[in-house]
């Protein structure tokens, strides 16, 4: 049984980077083929990714799921059994055909949002200005540790001198009762003094 760490990541590699890369190799070549065959890919990754995050919870009990996780995505990849291709023509691409009337209004609000003139400007300004903004934000946050750096304001671990919890002075310690603060035991005394009489000689 492969470590809950190396399926994570076995899972994510072949999931995710070697199809990235694959696609970028089908993009390149003259033929159409392969580029359907790994945007299908993505359309059923992309499906079935969204159904995991819903119910992941339930997926962690699961024994071996990292490990069954990782069996199924060569299955979905691979030309020689063709998962990702089956997947989407007996479950996905039904389903959108049935729904489609549903989601198209969806997407065509986003489309339009995304269209916008507004939006243009935005992306263009943030094209024009965004990285000059980001180098002055870098430069500002280091100059201002050097200078807190250099003033002392920061020690050697990184910790702000002048921030550090306040120490309890032994001076601040709670008052203990003094004796003649104690509450005189039961007797017969004078009104007014704080001592204890002696006991009185017994006639006889």
């Amino acid at each position: 049984m492969l470590s809950f760490g190396i399926s994570g990541l076995l899972c994510y590699f072949i999931g995710t980077i070697y199809p990235l890369y694959a696609s970028y190799k089908a993009l390149s070549t003259p033929g159409t083929q392969d580029d359907a065959q790994w945007l299908t890919y993505w359309v059923v990754y992309a499906g079935l990714t969204s159904l995991e995050a819903i119910v992941q919870t339930l997926f962690l009990y699961v024994p071996l799921y990292y490990e069954l996780k990782l069996v199924g995505l060569l299955w979905l990849m691979t030309p020689q059994t063709k998962g990702a291709q089956l997947l989407y023509e007996k479950f996905i691409n039904p389903f959108l055909t049935q729904h489609a009337a549903k989601f198209d209004p969806v997407f065509a609000t986003t489309k339009l949002a995304i269209d916008n003139a507004q939006v243009d400007k935005l992306v263009a300004l943030a094209q024009q200005y965004g990285p000059e903004i980001t180098r002055g934000a870098i430069n500002q946050a280091a100059e201002t540790l050097k200078r807190q750096s250099a003033s002392g304001e920061i020690n050697s671990r990184g910790d702000f001198n002048n921030q550090r919890a306040p120490q309890t002075n032994a001076n601040q310690r709670a008052p203990q009762t003094s004796a003649s603060q104690r509450v005189p035991q039961s007797g017969n005394y004078n009104q007014g003094s704080t001592n204890v009489p002696r006991s009185m000689p017994t006639r006889y």
